[in-house]
């Protein structure tokens, strides 16, 4: 979860994006609190810092 509005929610027309950087940003930080992505198993939540 982000703090960033979801592209399609047209009532909050932020100029506010998701940019890759970001995105590798959160799943380093995923992986740090215990996040392992080829592992089956319940979905991992994870709040991001941005």
């Amino acid at each position: 979860m982000t703090d960033k509005p979801h592209p399609k929610n047209w009532l909050n027309m932020s100029e506010s994006k998701v940019v890759p950087s970001e995105v590798e940003l959160w799943i380093n930080q995923a992986v740090k609190a215990g996040w392992q992505p080829k592992k089956p198993g319940k979905p991992f939540e994870f709040i991001v810092n941005s």
